[in-house]
C-alpha cells in the first residue's frame, strides 16, 4: 500500500484538527464571562488550525487541479501560519516580556 503515502487520511486530519478548533470555541465562550487571557494565542489556533483542516482535507483532490491553484492554496496556508505566529509574537508581547520602569 504505498500509495498511501502519497494521500492525506482524511480522518485523523478531521479528528485532531476539530478537536483543537471545538477547545477553541470553548476557550472563546468561556472568556465572555472571565478575564481575557490568550486572547491573541486562541485567535491565530482559531484560525490557522480551522482554515488549515479546509486546506489539508481539500488536499487529495488538489493534484487533480490546475498547478497555479494548487501553488495559491498552499501559498495562503503560510500565508495563515505566518498570521498565526505573529499573533503568538503580539501574545508573548503584551503579557509576557519584562516591562521597563
Amino acid at each position: 500500500m504505498p500509495e498511501l503515502l502519497y494521500r492525506f487520511n482524511l480522518t485523523e486530519i478531521l479528528l485532531t484538527s476539530l478537536t483543537i478548533v471545538f477547545y477553541s470555541i470553548i476557550h472563546f465562550y468561556n472568556s465572555l464571562s472571565e478575564t481575557k487571557k490568550f486572547t491573541y494565542i486562541n485567535s491565530g489556533i482559531f484560525i490557522y488550525v480551522l482554515s488549515s483542516t479546509l486546506i489539508f482535507c481539500s488536499g487529495n483532490i488538489m493534484t487533480e487541479l490546475d498547478p497555479s491553484i494548487n501553488h495559491l492554496v498552499w501559498f495562503m496556508n503560510v500565508v495563515l501560519y505566518l498570521v498565526y505566529q505573529i499573533l503568538i509574537s503580539v501574545e508573548w508581547f503584551r503579557n509576557f516580556r519584562k516591562k521597563v520602569l
